[in-house]
């Protein structure tokens, strides 16, 4: 390497302290996206897919979904770096502060407004959620920017055909306790109905919807059938993680609809 062309290493020394690694996240989010995923990257679309900012574990979905997207032939990219919704935070809000809340709301828009910027430089005025918190968020701030939101089991649904896959499952939603707005709450129905339109799958039952985050246990407890079916990728990466040995499979309904179909990825055990 030319020397004038060197990084700057104590940089790189400054991430490895913070982050054990020399990649910061959003570096590490790219390469799995773009390198390891193969999906599109800042690329003029039809629509921008909004990933939210889950953990790996999540990006399962993400891949799944992107594999949905190319059966469609839908026109589409992710965003190179994107910027946090708010939700990771304004979930900790104490709601008898509302001076608390405003100031947090509007903490919110200013950062996400840093990815409707970067979707309209590509010429997009479309946007796929793929993340229930982040289609709440977007909603709730960015419902009068002229652009068209859309949650990704509602992007999906009249789109679908031909879906077949034997087998028995249960379905859980998640609780969304915490992707809520006084105007604005996901659509729990477009889900169902995907789940529902694959022939020959039987959802034997509808696991009560528990927070998964504070008692994964209760859900893994009511299911009868040894795998759970969510469309919500917050919950399909933390059931994934918390998940004991012999407890039931979780899948997101993005992988069984790719079964449905015949898609097949490599991403692992599942």
């Amino acid at each position: 390497m030319v020397p004038g062309n060197r990084p700057n290493l104590m940089d790189i020394v400054e991430r490895v302290e913070q982050n054990e690694c020399s990649l910061t996240p959003m570096e590490m989010r790219l390469r799995l996206v773009r390198d390891v995923m193969g999906l599109p990257v800042d690329q003029p679309a039809e629509y921008a897919l909004i990933t939210g900012c889950r953990g790996p574990s999540s990006f399962y979905h993400i891949a799944y979904l992107g594999a949905l997207l190319r059966h469609l032939g839908t026109s589409y990219t992710l965003l190179s770096v994107e910027t946090c919704c708010g939700e990771s935070y304004i979930r900790y809000l104490n709601h008898d502060k509302p001076d608390e809340i405003a100031a947090f709301d509007g903490y919110a828009k200013q950062l996400s407004s840093r990815n409707i910027e970067r979707i309209r430089k590509l010429g997009i005025s479309k946007i796929i959620a793929a993340c229930a918190g982040c289609m709440t968020r977007y909603v709730d701030m960015w419902s009068d920017s002229g652009l068209e939101i859309l949650y990704y089991t509602q992007y999906l649904l009249p789109r679908l055909a031909g879906l077949r896959l034997e087998g028995e499952v249960n379905f859980y939603e998640g609780c969304h306790a915490l992707h809520r707005t006084p105007r604005y709450k996901i659509d729990t129905t477009a889900s169902r109905e995907l789940i529902g339109a694959i022939e020959g799958l039987t959802v034997a039952k509808t696991l009560p919807n528990y927070c998964c985050r504070t008692v994964a246990d209760k859900v893994f407890a009511a299911a009868d059938r040894q795998v759970i079916v969510t469309p919500t990728s917050c919950c399909a990466g933390i059931l994934r993680q918390k998940r004991k040995e012999g407890a039931p499979l979780v899948k997101p309904l993005t992988q069984v609809l790719c079964q449905a179909l015949g898609i097949h990825l490599e991403l692992g055990s599942t």
